[in-house]
């Protein structure tokens, strides 16, 4: 797995950086959806994992 909390610092600390050159609100729109689709990853990974320890489970037997 990555980092996840760590990954949702970084990328608001980089669009915080972007958001004093270029428009605040175009850069926050951007941050939420990036944040979003990490959200999404991480989600998705947690349900793989579930998934993948439910099938070694059930190989065993």
């Amino acid at each position: 797995m990555f980092k996840y909390d760590w990954t949702k610092r970084i990328v608001r600390a980089v669009f915080n950086l972007l958001g004093r050159h270029l428009n605040p609100d175009k850069v926050l729109a951007w941050q939420n959806i990036t944040i979003t689709k990490i959200d999404n990853f991480y989600e998705e990974g947690m349900q793989l994992k579930r998934a993948g320890r439910k099938l070694l489970f059930f190989q065993r037997f």
